[in-house]
């Protein structure tokens, strides 16, 4: 009997539309949930009976549809975004581009004997929905059409399994939220909608759908907040436009993304009272192309905090010369913020990312670490440094 816990999920990028790669590593999709399966049309017969009876029932045209769904995490499922964007990351950034893409999928039931691999080809990304809530692990959903199905007894000749991203899911209350440059601090929900109108083809002569077609990228969402002033309502009643910017990350390294509509219009914003508790503007809004930036949506990485230039483990001076101790941090969100510390104490007057102290003592010897707080909160520690003051006699 097969059970969830023993289920995994893998993808690959296809060069051409329906084909499997014949060779390569499989990227685990790291699934909280899948609906991935074939769609079969059913064909009856409308024959008129004397006796009142069906006479005949097919299984017809088939597909491959549904949904898979995981937690946001830092680079787990970057090929599948570019699907969903139509493009590539170029360096750190994915912009909304018309390069159609598809993938093979494959399904593993370590607990079913016979058949435990069901393969999906020619699958695209029909849709992307991001969730974020203030007090949960943001959720990824990719809604996916694809061509045709198989079962398998073992993985296609040439692919092997590549091992999972460790990177630790994102959340809701590690980033901040804009709009119009300004840091928006009441929003409790948020949701990233993208359509990209997929639809299955079918011909005279093939069982299985062609290559798919596809319509214009839709992009919409939803922003729920407190209802404490009108400046949001009043985007909405005047039709102003705004770009919205949100930076979700993982709460401990600061590695995320940031996704950017440089244009959006509020569609609705009622704000419905339902008891005495807190009154909730429950807004929805439409991301449209922005001729300047040429894009409707872009998303960029943001990668985890790390010293480029750490401590040493040891370091040796002479009395009376120049303690001189550095670190340089890359990643994260800045500006950074710097402490120093000798033997667990801050050192109140070391603040930037150099410690100098001049003619130092025997005293000054010690271990030294540096912690770096990024604008998001992340703190990272160096090496500890080991510093011995040699006495020159």
């Amino acid at each position: 009997m097969a059970e969830g816990s023993r289920y995994s999920s893998y993808y690959i990028k296809e060069q051409t539309s329906g084909v499997t790669p014949s060779s390569g590593t499989l990227k685990v999709f790291r699934a909280t949930k899948s609906g991935l399966d074939i769609k079969v049309a059913t064909l009856q017969s409308e024959e008129i009976r004397d006796d009142a009876e069906v006479a005949d029932f097919r299984l017809g045209a088939r597909h491959v549809e549904g949904t898979a769904t995981g937690e946001l995490s830092y680079e787990t499922f970057d090929d599948l975004l570019g699907g969903a964007l139509r493009g590539t990351f170029a360096g750190e950034a994915l912009t909304a581009s018309i390069e159609r893409q598809s993938f093979t999928f494959i399904d593993y039931n370590a607990d079913i004997p016979d058949f435990p691999y069901t393969i999906y080809r020619g699958c695209e990304v029909n849709s992307l929905a991001i969730t974020v809530s203030a007090e949960a692990i943001t959720s990824v959903e990719f809604g996916i059409v694809g061509r045709t199905m198989e079962q398998a007894a073992t993985l296609p000749s040439g692919l092997s399994k590549g091992t999972r991203t460790t990177t630790s899911p994102m959340d809701g209350f590690s980033g901040k939220l804009t709009m119009g440059d300004v840091s928006v601090d009441v929003i409790t929900e948020m949701a990233i909608n993208i359509e990209n109108g997929i639809e299955p083809r079918f011909v005279v002569g093939s069982k299985f759908s062609i290559k798919p077609s596809s319509k214009r990228r839709q992009i919409s969402g939803t922003l729920t907040a407190y209802y404490e002033d009108n400046k949001l309502r009043s985007k909405f009643l005047n039709e102003q436009e705004s770009d919205l910017t949100i930076d979700i990350l993982d709460g401990t390294t600061g590695a995320g993304y940031r996704f950017s509509m440089p244009r959006i219009k509020i569609t609705e914003a009622p704000r419905p009272i339902d008891g005495e508790g807190d009154i909730m503007l429950n807004m929805s809004y439409t991301g449209l192309l922005d001729q300047d930036e040429g894009y409707s949506i872009r998303i960029t990485k943001l990668p985890p905090m790390s010293f480029t230039t750490d401590l040493t483990g040891n370091k040796t001076i002479t009395k009376g010369q120049t303690l001189t101790l550095s670190v340089v941090v890359k990643g994260g969100e800045e500006p950074y913020t710097y402490v120093w510390k000798k033997g667990g104490v801050v050192i109140p007057e070391a603040k930037q990312a150099t410690y100098t102290k001049s003619n130092a003592q025997e005293a000054d010897a010690g271990q030294y670490v540096c912690e770096v707080t990024d604008s998001h909160g992340r703190t990272i520690p160096s090496t500890p440094c080991l510093v011995a003051v040699d006495p020159g006699e």
